[in-house]
């Protein structure tokens, strides 16, 4: 497939052109995904893309965990020296 193909079909499935937009999860579909992630470790990869997006631009945000944890022990290293 070309490149400029992969572009306008990229482009058309954005927004409210996804087959999904809009749609939510059921309550039983999101309770099966719950439970068949419970007992895993979540991938090294979150928190790598936690420190692409967020550490190395010099973003907080208050709903992100990783920099919630990052602050947190920021402040903690910094009373103990």
């Amino acid at each position: 497939m070309s490149a400029e193909s992969r572009q306008r079909l990229s482009e058309q499935r954005r927004g409210s052109g996804n087959p999904n937009f809009g749609r939510r999860a059921s309550d039983e579909t999101r309770a099966k995904t719950s439970a068949t992630r419970k007992g895993r470790p979540q991938p090294s990869s979150k928190r790598s893309a936690h420190t692409r997006y967020h550490t190395n631009k010099g973003v907080f945000k208050d709903t992100c965990r990783y920099c919630v944890e990052d602050a947190a022990t920021t402040t903690n290293e910094e009373s103990g020296s």
